[in-house]
């Protein structure tokens, strides 16, 4: 198990049994699928972006007065970026991609 999978089940479990939630709900409010931490257990692995946007999540919404592990590294409030169905992806094409052509000619 990497580090940041090892990191991630280890908030998402911390996180499931500090607000009585089970980990299933955990792991679908944190990466949008409650089976993600059960798969991670079992030796899969997880997106760059979906892990950071986990680790996001349960940074912003950590139960209080839970003091958040040491020996993980909190994600910075500043590296807050945009969600997936935030972000705005140009079309091919449409001149604002960089690979725009001209029309052939109709000669």
């Amino acid at each position: 198990m990497d580090d940041t999978v090892r990191r991630l089940v280890a908030l998402c479990d911390l996180f499931a049994e500090s607000t009585g939630r089970s980990i299933s709900t955990v792991s679908r409010y944190a990466t949008g699928s409650g089976e993600t931490i059960a798969r991670l257990r079992r030796g899969h692995t997880i997106t760059t972006r979906r892990a950071e946007r986990a680790l996001r999540f349960l940074s912003r919404n950590w139960p209080e007065p839970v003091e958040w592990p040491a020996d993980i590294p909190r994600p910075a409030a500043s590296c807050d970026l945009p969600d997936e169905s935030e972000m705005k992806v140009p079309a091919l094409g449409d001149a604002t991609d960089g690979l725009a052509v001209a029309p052939l000619s109709s000669r």
